[in-house]
């Protein structure tokens, strides 16, 4: 069966779309677009590279016959372009999984399977995804069939509540569980900024002075490069304090050597001992299950408690507004509470 692929470039609001569709049955139907090019002659090349992925078989076909392991294969490749590649790699990661249905056609699971597959499931890869994947399938390779997905209860167990330290129990109770330098810098900068992970990664001796740190970039071990902030709300200037900033300086004097693209912490996977270390030390403690993020919480829930407003927060964590009320107003409200019992008892 011979297939015809078409493609369209289009301007609209200034800027230009590509569009590429396949005819099936008969019938037109769009399998990829991006727009915001900032010429045509920049959508048409979009397009010649993009189109010769619509001439596989299953495509041949119209989809209507393809397995799991196919429709997993077209997703990743239809949201490569489309999202962040932190994005992308999670995606990725969840989703391969080989399972014992891969090569089942998706038209005909049923709820019962997608109950059954949930459970061979890792712990990180959410039912949610699969929802996520089949209802690509529904809505942007437009085949007609229930999402299987849609009403299989969630596999992912939720985390403990969120830990937090307050200076004391970090200082104090988690710093004394290491001895390297590089971990407890790592630590302290994760503490005393709230910078994720990957902002910490992506730090170079440039971004750090006297009295603030920049962040205007991350680390991305996957591509083993710098890439943009996670969002616009993510490029910040960031207080420090006298101390973590001469902990910084102390550390840069005794590395023997320092990278070409300055970095703090050059290895590709710097972070990875750290956090291994940080769940093995607190695993059987009242810190059981603590990670990195959860310094970066600590942080925002310290600026909150201690009276700073929720806009300023947000321009110092790098979120929106909107987040940081949604993830920390309760331990405002938590505050309150104290305030009342505390007058009532007197």
């Amino acid at each position: 069966m011979q297939q015809t692929v078409g493609s369209t470039v289009r301007k609209l609001n200034g800027k230009w779309q590509a569009i590429i569709r396949v005819k099936v049955n008969g019938k037109w139907k769009q399998v990829d677009t991006k727009y915001g090019f900032k010429t045509k002659a920049e959508a048409n090349n979009w397009i010649s590279k993009n189109i010769g992925k619509y001439t596989k078989t299953y495509q041949i076909n119209g989809y209507e016959d393809i397995t799991l392991r196919e429709l997993k294969e077209i997703y990743l490749d239809y949201k490569k372009d489309k999202v962040k590649d932190s994005s992308h790699y999670l995606m990725e990661t969840q989703l391969k999984q080989v399972t014992s249905y891969e090569d089942r056609k998706i038209k005909t699971f049923t709820k019962m399977d997608m109950e059954n597959l949930s459970k061979e499931l890792i712990y990180k890869t959410k039912i949610g995804r699969y929802k996520q994947l089949f209802e690509f399938a529904i809505k942007t390779l437009e085949l007609e069939f229930k999402n299987p997905a849609r009403d299989v209860p969630s596999n992912f167990k939720k985390n403990k509540d969120t830990i937090v330290l307050s200076v004391s129990e970090f200082e104090n109770e988690i710093k004394p569980l290491f001895k390297k330098d590089e971990h407890l810098l790592i630590l302290d900068i994760a503490f005393y900024t709230g910078l994720r992970s990957s902002e910490i990664a992506g730090l170079t001796y440039d971004d750090i002075f006297p009295t603030y740190l920049v962040v205007n970039k991350q680390f991305n071990k996957r591509t083993n490069s710098f890439t943009p902030p996670k969002s616009a709300n993510s490029t910040r200037k960031v207080p420090i304090n006298n101390k973590l900033y001469k902990e910084i300086m102390e550390y840069r004097n005794k590395q023997k050597i320092i990278s070409t693209d300055k970095r703090l912490f050059p290895k590709r996977f710097a972070m990875q001992p750290t956090y291994i270390k940080l769940r093995k030390v607190t695993k059987g403690t009242k810190f059981d299950g603590m990670n990195l993020h959860s310094l970066r919480h600590s942080y925002t829930t310290n600026l909150i408690t201690n009276g700073i407003d929720f806009k300023t927060a947000s321009r110092i964590v790098g979120d929106t507004v909107e987040t940081v009320m949604k993830t920390y107003s309760h331990y405002t409200e938590q505050g309150y509470r104290q305030v009342e019992q505390l007058i009532n008892s007197i």
